[in-house]
Order: C-alpha cells, then sequence, then structure tokens
C-alpha cells in the first residue's frame, strides 16, 4: 500500500472572479461554453479533496458562480458521482453561453442540452432551491442524473 491513510487536501481558494471557460483550459478541457463578463465567473471555491488510491472525492464542495452558490459532492469515477445544492439559477442567463452555434432568441423555448451529456458517464442528483426562466419560477427541483455513453457499462 502507498499510503497508510488517503492523502487529503483542504482547500480555500480566494480568487478574484475568473471567467470558466479560462480557467477550464487551463487545465486542459475543452468547454462546451462560453463565459461572459456577468456569466459563468467563478468567485469562490472551497472543497476538501481525498484520494483514495483510486477514486478523488471532492466533499464539502461550496462555490459560488456569478450569484449562484452550489455546495455538495463530487467523486471522479466511472461514473462521474455528483449530489449538488444549487440555491439558484437563471436559465436564461445561460442559454446563449451554452449555444454556440445561434444567437439566443426569446421567442425560441428553451431545450436543455443533452449533447453536453452525450459522452459523459453521470450518476446523482442535483436538487435547485429555485429556477427562474421566462418569467416562471421553479421551486423545490431535483434532478436524478444517470447518463451513460453508449457501450458503457450501468453505474455501480
Amino acid at each position: 500500500m502507498l499510503f497508510r491513510s488517503p492523502p487529503t487536501l483542504a482547500a480555500a481558494v480566494s480568487l478574484d472572479p475568473i471567467a470558466l471557460d479560462q480557467l477550464l483550459r487551463v487545465v486542459g478541457v475543452e468547454p462546451s461554453f462560453r463565459s461572459t463578463a456577468d456569466a459563468l465567473q467563478l468567485h469562490e471555491l472551497t472543497m476538501q479533496a481525498r484520494f483514495d488510491g483510486k477514486l478523488l472525492h471532492l466533499g464539502d464542495l461550496a462555490s459560488k458562480i456569478d450569484e449562484t452558490r452550489i455546495r455538495g459532492d463530487l467523486i471522479l469515477d466511472d461514473p462521474l458521482r455528483v449530489r449538488l445544492d444549487i440555491d439558484r439559477v437563471d436559465l436564461e442567463k445561460y442559454v446563449a453561453a451554452f449555444d454556440r452555434e445561434s444567437d439566443y432568441d426569446p421567442e425560441v423555448p428553451l431545450a436543455f442540452p443533452g449533447r453536453l451529456l452525450k459522452d459523459l458517464p453521470l450518476d446523482g442528483r442535483i436538487h435547485f432551491g429555485k429556477i427562474s426562466a421566462r418569467g416562471a419560477n421553479l421551486k423545490g427541483v431535483t434532478l436524478r442524473l444517470e447518463s451513460r455513453p453508449k457501450g458503457a457499462s450501468p453505474p455501480r
């Protein structure tokens, strides 16, 4: 065994707002969205990281993206295990950031960007305190996530 106990890291990152798309590029990931001056800016991030020799567990995750606070846990595994609580999100604000092919048109119905999940194996849940879009407000919405790329084995 490499370690007597799993290595852990507690990190609180204080930062000036940074565009999420730029941050992802720095770590070698090409994002499927584009940040703007008022959308998809990371303001705060704290977490506990634990690696047990096989899995990376990001626990006690707390972040602020724009005006939205996100808390939860991620386990980097196959599938990616997710448990997130998001206080509020204005979907309309982010539609243009995720739709690179066309300009945002408020008359066109909002659609879930399914292509983002196409190749990402997921298992978990995301709970939203409030979702706003086109003047409608939804409260207490929980999404169950289960996504498997074609030919992948089912979640454990």
